[in-house]
């Protein structure tokens, strides 16, 4: 695909996920969700294949984006991560990252689109991860960095778990999975 594609594709979700949180409902139809997106049938479809995957292109840029990050930053300490996953996750507006959360996790369907994307997001990560220079001296091995995208992807997901069916704060709960993964490649800042 390319850039101004993907671009477009992109666009085309964030607005189908703008008509989801505002129904409140998965149970958009394809034509209210094409008309939200503003784009043709045929476009739609060519798109996502099956309106539940309009929101793929939302999270595999989330993780693309927090991906970036630990290349550029080399994010090595678990506070550097939990400050830019609150960043890349939860965003600019917490509560419409929740919502969204909690709307695909009751349809199964949404669900498994969301599933997708985070089994790919733990090759992404540890593809990225493998390839910051540390080496098996350092104990750095392509284990440790399958590892720790694991555990990242993990603590993300049962963050916004806790955050939605309990109100946990997620910054917090995900601060917290990290700690009891305790992945290989994060050092807390007391190690």
């Amino acid at each position: 695909m390319n850039q101004l594609r993907d671009d477009r594709q992109l666009a085309a979700a964030e607005r189908c996920i703008d008509a989801i949180l505002a129904a409140g409902s998965t149970a958009l139809s394809v034509e209210q969700l094409r008309t939200a997106a503003g784009i043709s049938k045929r476009t739609f479809h060519r798109y996502f294949p099956y309106k539940a995957r309009a929101i793929r292109p939302h999270y595999a840029a989330m993780t693309a984006t927090f991906s970036d990050l630990t290349i550029a930053e080399e994010l090595r300490s678990r506070d550097a991560w939990v400050h830019a996953w609150e960043q890349v996750v939860l965003g600019e507006d917490p509560a419409r990252s929740l919502e969204l959360f909690r709307l695909i996790r009751a349809d199964p369907e949404y669900w498994s689109v969301f599933l997708e994307v985070v089994q790919d997001g733990e090759a992404v990560f540890a593809e990225a991860l493998g390839g910051r220079g540390g080496d098996a001296a350092e104990g750095n091995t392509a284990i440790d960095a399958e590892v720790t995208a694991v555990a990242l992807v993990a603590a993300s997901r049962l963050a916004l778990t806790a955050a939605v069916d309990e109100g946990a704060d997620p910054t917090i709960a995900f601060a917290r999975y990290l700690d009891h993964f305790d992945p290989p490649l994060l050092a807390t800042d007391e190690r």
